[in-house]
Parts: structure tokens; sequence; C-alpha cells
């Protein structure tokens, strides 16, 4: 598997689990800047904890996982040693052609709204700042504009849009939107994602109308403002909407109970709960990512018509010299006996071990059917201590060292 769809894998399972969490814990509380927060710290976290090596924290772990080893044969090496899939070269250009193709909608709605910006004006009402449009579109804020057509609107709901707006201004929601909207151009397969996303847009509604109710405004007036507000046409979905589709649930939560101290407990206990449980996925991974292959390479060896042999092909790029170990180590035993093909290393842990061909690191995803069992002269096994002094962080899964008849 690719080491990106690992990532993405990763990344939305810890998305789906902060989901998880909002959903079935904090979404019918009022601490809507602790939501906030949460969403913000769970992207965050969910880009970020993928990429942080944590198999050196288990160093001694895994150590003692492959302490006991079994030697199996060339058709088990084969087994779990797969040759290369052109499947997984199909599913990178569909998912990079997808991603491509929204980040090109996503480059367009940005164009889009500078578009608007260029062809408004600055205007003030009641020392209040904002940019005037000339087209029929909903009062919207992206940045730090707000952006507005003055003839839709009567001056009574005017207030109440631009102290709505101001606050989605203030508080910079501008920020949530677009991380989340990166977010799904990446993760567009996974349907938490654009859950994830509207549940950010709503709690940002939910923190401007509390905002708003604070600053002393009658709440049934603000509320009345809200639906005599007719959304004519869709306002850009980059931006921050005054008029929110989820309106009856905007004012349900306006009218809601201010929840008790006691609840802030959940955020204690869900924010570890989540990210341990994230992070587990990624321990337990933390083996066969530690023993990937890198500027590594293979010659394949093959018979010619005068029953020599010579290198004919090379596969991937030569490891540099200073990186190739100056003697072979001469360690576990050699096959010596007739029927016996290729040997190899398994650990309890089912990970893959470093091969090494004639003093070059074979690269991860090369042929092993390449190899051809009779030309092979002895192999060595190197595990835990050795192959690490040897190989360093590759050789943490052991090394299998190959010696053919013509090297």
């Amino acid at each position: 598997m690719p080491e990106w769809i690992d990532y993405l894998l990763k990344v939305n399972l810890s998305i789906a689990l902060f989901y998880g969490g909002y959903y079935l814990f904090l979404r019918k509380l009022t601490f809507y800047l602790l939501n906030r927060c949460y969403f913000i710290m769970g992207l965050l976290f969910s880009a970020l904890y993928p990429l942080v090596d944590l198999s050196m924290f288990f160093a001694k772990e895994n150590s003692a996982g492959r302490s006991e080893m079994q030697i199996m044969t060339w058709d088990d090496l084969l087994s779990i040693i797969p040759p290369k899939v052109d499947l997984w070269n199909i599913i990178t250009l569909l998912f990079s052609s997808v991603v491509a193709l929204l980040t090109l909608r996503f480059l367009l709605r940005l164009f889009s709204l500078s578009k608007i910006h260029q062809k408004s004006t600055v205007a003030i009402f009641e020392s209040c700042r904002y940019r005037q449009v000339w087209i029929d579109i909903p009062p919207f804020s992206f940045w730090k504009s707000i952006y507005l057509n003055k003839s839709l609107h009567t001056e009574r709901d005017l207030r109440e849009i631009l102290k709505h707006e101001i606050e989605h201004v203030k508080q910079l929601h501008t920020i949530d939107v677009l991380l989340v909207e990166i977010a799904s151009l990446c993760c567009w397969f996974n349907p938490i994602i654009w859950l994830t996303r509207s549940a950010i847009k709503e709690n940002l509604e939910f923190l401007t109308d509390h905002k708003v109710l604070q600053s002393g405004v009658d709440k049934k007036k603000y509320q009345y403002s809200l639906v005599n507000l007719n959304s004519r046409t869709i306002s850009p979905e980059l931006s921050n909407h005054f008029n929110f589709n989820a309106l009856k649930r905007r004012i349900a939560m306006m009218n809601k109970k201010k929840s008790s101290q006691l609840h802030l407990s959940k955020y204690v206990f869900i924010v570890p709960a989540i990210t341990i449980s994230a992070m587990v996925f990624t321990i337990s991974k933390a083996y066969q990512e530690d023993g990937k292959l890198i500027n590594a390479g293979l010659s394949h060896v093959t018979p010619n018509a005068g029953n020599k042999h010579e290198k004919e092909e090379t596969l991937g790029t030569a490891i540099q010299e200073k990186d190739r170990p100056k003697e072979l180590p001469k360690v576990a035993f050699q096959n010596g006996r007739k029927k016996a093909k290729m040997l190899t290393i398994r650990s309890k842990n089912q990970v893959q071990p470093l091969l090494v061909l004639d003093g070059v690191v074979l690269k991860e995803g090369e042929d092993i059917n390449a190899i051809n069992p009779n030309d092979i002269a002895s192999i060595n096994v190197l595990k835990d201590r050795a192959a690490t002094a040897m190989y360093g962080s590759m050789g943490k899964n052991g090394v299998i060292l190959i010696t053919t008849k013509y090297k």
C-alpha cells in the first residue's frame, strides 16, 4: 500500500472520531467557542499526527516482539512480499484527478469572490463600514470585509445584519471555513468530512448569534430579522452567511438554556480519548512504517545464452556507496541443503524484514520473483541489535542478506 494512502486512512479515521465525539456529546451544548476550538484542533491533529514517528517510543516492545523468528520457504517469502500492483497507480490517478477538479473549483470560488470585491464600493451605515454590492445577493462576510446590497434591506434589518457580520469579521471565522474547505479537497471520498464541514459552519453561526445577543440586542427582534431575510440567490460558499439554511436550529439554540458547567468535563474526557484512539492506529503500524526502505535499488539477475549470468536490469535507484555496508556480516546460517530453496524470517507481528541482495537493499515493491532461487549462494539473517547496528532504523524488522553465486 502506498504511503499516501496509509496517511489518508489515518487522517480520515481521526476526522471521523472527532466528528463522532462532537455529534454524540457536544453538539447540543452551548459552549460554542469550545466547540470551535475542538474542531480546529481536530483538523490540525488529524493532519499532523500521522507524520509523527512513534516507533522510537516503542523500540523495546518492538524488539521483544521480534525475538522469536521462524524459517520460511521461498513460497512464504513471495506471500509476504507481493509484486508490484498496477491497481495502486490507477487509484492514484483517479484520486489525483478528483483532487485537481475540486481544487480548480475552489480556486474559481476564490476568483468569484475577488470579482465581487473589485466591483463593490466602500460604504458606511451608522458608523459601520461595509462594501456595497450592486447585485441581488444575500449579505455575507469574507475575511475582514462585509458585503451586502443596501437597497434590498430595511434600516432595521441592516442594523442586525451588520452586527452579525461584524462578529464574523472580529472572530476571523474565515479561517475555520478555509481550513475545512482545504481538508475536504483531500478527503473528498469521506462523507464524514462533509458532515464536519456543515457542523463547523453551523457552530460558527451559533457562536455569532450568541455574541450578538450578548451585546444587548433584543432576542425576539433579532430572530424576526433572521426570518424576514429571504435568500434570493446563493451566497458564495467560502463566505460566512447571514441567512443560514438551518435557521430553525439556530433559533432553537438561541432559546436553549445555557449548558451547565458540569458538561465541561465532557471535553476533558472526550478529547484525550479521541487522540489516544487515533494514535493507537498509528502505533500498531509503527513497526511496519519504520522498516520501509528509501533510496534503495535492486539488480535483476538473469541467465544469458552462454550459461553465464550478468546483472541485466536495474530496478530503482542504487543506494549510495556510503550507505552500503563495507562487508556482509557472517551470521546465522548458510543454505547448504540441495532441496532448500530460499529462507527468510518472520516475526510474531508479521512485519516485513529488510532484504539485501549482494549488498544492495531491495526497494519496496520490487518483484521478488526476479530472483532465481538456483542462483543463491548463501543467506544470512540479522536481527535485533546486529541488524540495527549494520543498517540503522531500516533493519529494525530484521535483515536478510542474500548473496548470489555471481557477486
